[in-house]
């Protein structure tokens, strides 16, 4: 609705009741015998046509101050010529217009699949009339390439989206990862390296899992952002599923040992000889870690396991087990040695005992074979004897003969 303001000095009976007001107060010598106000007298007349003529000088001087406000302005060309100042230019009218989807059938099997198929230029097509209503004709502006495979195309529904430091959450590819909460999440990239040898890696424990099997993708979260030198580039993720307890996890408390406990785990004779130390926490208890931001309990040293300290750990752990039981280790290889006495004795006295049977028939196998010999082979040994000797004349009468 259009707004309008009052922009007249008057209309046509305010100026005629003004000008027959101004001849009544002072009246010019030549109009004094004029005493009328009929409004067919000539000169009531002319004040008459006067304000008619102040009436229109009016009326167009206010349609002139309205059309120079779009707020008031009912003509078109004063719209536009106003519109016209800040470089506005309406446009021209045209036909209504519609966004139109064509379906392809799928071509026969003996068909060649690759062709496309043109939709050329001004196509008519015609609108569902409603009941009571006419069909609307549309044509297309412009030829269409067409194929039965873009019929129904995809809209990418996800973009890849690497890690950042104030990520609390990611998207995985595939819905079936069997990824569980509390599982330790490790994100490895290719980014620049700081230092030789070093690579950009972060871990997160997985507070919730949410498989979308429709998307084929997992949202898995996490507590707290990831933080400073986050991998961002060809971001990989593996996740820890086992877990092994370090060495010693389930060892008592050892401040909640007795001081007679620890006096005999480091051998001592008296509880007096443990040192305030001694009794705070378990001896050569070190915590091995590459991370150089984590010193070594209270020292402030940095320590970093070789194969030797782990040796001496291990060994200084062995000796000290073996303190503490020594009673216990003594007692049952006395024990030990007491069964295996008693098994060496009953070997020996059947060891003895098979002896003296070998022996005995050791002696019975001489007198046979003393038997043996007198009966059969002392015979045989003296007649190869006896042959040898004929041999002897046969080969030195041959050697006679032959001279």
């Amino acid at each position: 609705m259009k707004k309008t303001f009052a922009y007249r000095v008057g209309n046509h009976a305010a100026f005629k009741a003004d000008m027959l007001t101004a001849i009544a107060k002072s009246l010019p010598p030549a109009l004094q015998g004029l005493r009328t106000r009929s409004d067919d007298d000539c000169s009531i007349a002319l004040c008459d046509a006067v304000a008619v003529l102040a009436d229109n000088l009016s009326f167009y001087q206010e349609r002139l101050a309205a059309e120079s406000y779009l707020n008031t302005a009912i003509d078109l060309r004063s719209v536009r010529e106003l519109a016209a100042l800040i470089g506005y230019r309406p446009a021209p009218g045209v036909a209504a217009s519609t966004w139109v989807a064509f379906t392809i059938e799928e071509p026969p099997d003996t068909a060649d699949r690759s062709r496309e198929l043109t939709v050329p230029a001004r196509t008519r097509m015609q609108s569902v009339p409603e009941s009571g209503e006419r069909p609307q004709v549309f044509e297309t502006d412009a030829a269409i390439d067409a194929r039965p495979e873009w019929n129904a195309l995809q809209p990418r529904l996800t973009q890849p989206y690497p890690p950042r430091s104030t990520s609390i959450d990611l998207y995985f590819e595939d819905a079936t990862l069997n990824i569980k909460p509390g599982d330790v999440l490790l994100l490895v990239g290719d980014d620049p390296k700081r230092h030789p040898g070093d690579q950009l890696w972060k871990t997160a424990v997985i507070k919730t899992v949410d498989p979308h099997p429709t998307l084929g993708s997992t949202h898995v979260t996490w507590l707290d952002p990831l933080g400073a030198d986050t991998p961002t580039r060809n971001t990989r993720a593996f996740v820890f599923r086992q877990r092994a307890a370090i060495f010693g996890h389930n060892a008592p408390d050892w401040s909640g040992q007795p001081d007679t406990y620890k006096a005999s785990y480091f051998g001592f004779e008296v509880p007096d000889q443990l040192t305030l130390g001694d009794r705070v926490e378990w001896p050569h208890f070190n915590i091995y870690a590459p991370d150089t931001t984590r010193p070594k309990n209270s020292d402030g040293r940095v320590v970093l396991p070789t194969a030797d300290d782990v040796a001496d750990a291990m060994e200084e752990a062995v000796r000290a087990v073996m303190a503490a039981q020594s009673k216990e280790v003594a007692a049952a290889v006395i024990q030990a040695i007491g069964s295996v006495g008693q098994s060496i004795q009953q070997t020996l006295t059947g060891f003895a005992a098979s002896l003296g049977e070998l022996i005995a028939a050791g002696e019975e196998l001489g007198k046979a074979v003393e038997e043996l010999w007198n009966n059969t082979l002392g015979a045989v040994f003296k007649a190869i004897q006896d042959a040898g000797k004929a041999l002897d004349d046969m080969v030195n009468a041959i050697k006679h003969f032959h001279i």
